[in-house]
């Protein structure tokens, strides 16, 4: 193990959008901006965060109902629901180089923005070739004989500075390059109907495929908030997500040996 000693190229921490949507759990809104303005506030950066209320008819009269100490800080819009594809597409606005994604049923600690970050600055000293387009997150699993490996959530017992190689990465609490989110297969129009709603399958897919980048799990502090009858996973993604990963590996996922199973380093 060594210690992480950033480069002077590395010293500037860049610009991060947050792109998160919001799917009509009002109840916790609340909860969800008062931890975006954390993130913000400890992150030595600029950030900028653009909330998507899925399926809501005006996005005013929901801001109106929600106590803002940062307005400068919030982009907010409203449409038709759309899935998981808002909080990849609607922060592409910025110009940031690096895009955050959130959702609404859990908030993260404040320091979670530079915790990314720094993980992110460790793989380039690591090796910047192979890591250049890495994703970072929390939560996710690796493919066994075509199989992800269960339960998902909690699988690891990562250490503090612990970077762990998947090949499925969550996108609640992920933060990519926006180069990876710019991508055309990406768009909505473009998810194979097999897929179903499981965004993060088909971005883990593209990012090892296309990008031929790795995805890391680091150890997060996060907070689940009640999902109020608005849960993807049970109303869309339980059923569909074992035929969705047969799909995904019958054309190529996980055919690639992980770079590494395993890599440690302190995150500073």
């Amino acid at each position: 193990m060594s210690t992480f000693v950033p480069s002077e190229f590395d010293i500037r921490y860049p610009a991060v959008a947050i792109g998160c949507c919001f799917y009509n759990r009002q109840p916790n809104y609340q909860q969800v901006i008062s931890s975006i303005e954390k993130m913000a506030t400890a992150y030595p950066g600029d950030v900028h965060a653009f909330v998507y209320l899925s399926g809501a008819t005006s996005a005013s009269r929901v801001v109106s109902r929600l106590t803002i100490r940062q307005p400068e800080l919030f982009s907010f819009c409203h449409g038709p629901n759309a899935l998981d594809e808002p909080k990849y597409q609607v922060p592409l606005r910025s110009v940031a180089e690096f895009i955050l994604t959130i959702d609404d049923d859990c908030v993260f600690e404040a320091d979670t923005v530079t915790r990314l970050m720094d993980a992110y600055r460790t793989l380039q000293v690591l090796d910047p070739q192979l890591n250049r387009l890495a994703a970072i997150g929390w939560f996710g699993t690796e493919l066994v004989e075509g199989r992800l490996l269960t339960p998902i959530e909690g699988r690891y017992n990562l250490l503090e500075g612990e970077l762990r190689e998947v090949d499925y990465l969550g996108s609640c609490g992920a933060l990519y390059r926006r180069e990876v989110l710019d991508h055309p297969l990406l768009a909505r129009k473009s998810w194979p109907e097999e897929i179903g709603a499981a965004s993060d399958l088909w971005l883990s897919f593209l990012l090892r495929t296309i990008h031929r980048a790795p995805a890391y799990l680091i150890k997060l502090e996060i907070t689940n908030l009640p999902e109020w009858g608005h849960s993807l996973w049970d109303d869309l993604n339980s059923n569909d997500f074992p035929a969705a990963v047969s799909y995904l590996t019958q054309r190529g996922w996980g055919a690639q040996k992980p770079t590494e199973a395993l890599c440690s380093s302190p995150i500073t």
